[in-house]
């Protein structure tokens, strides 16, 4: 793996964590359409696939609660975030 490689799965890692922060950790489901694609496919069986779909999922199990101010809430911590075979 050349070092461009390496650099782009690193940063590919760092917008999936930005999102899980800001979106999931923040309560912040609006922030979705900035990292999830609009024909997004979900492959869990408790939502459907689609953008639209996953926002009005995220906002029925947050309780349509207000986003979160940025650094008054706990990150997920994780232990492991893995990337395999990104392409440039």
């Amino acid at each position: 793996m050349t070092d461009a490689q390496r650099a782009i799965e690193a940063a590919n890692k760092q917008v999936v964590l930005d999102m899980w922060h800001e979106v999931i950790d923040g309560r912040n489901v609006a922030a979705a359409a900035n990292y999830i694609a609009r024909d997004y496919i979900q492959n869990s069986p408790s939502a459907p696939s689609g953008l639209e779909a996953l926002i009005a999922f995220l906002r029925r199990e947050f309780d349509d609660a207000p986003p979160r101010a940025p650094g008054t809430y706990p990150l997920t911590r994780f232990e492991f975030v893995l990337a395999e075979g990104d392409q440039p």
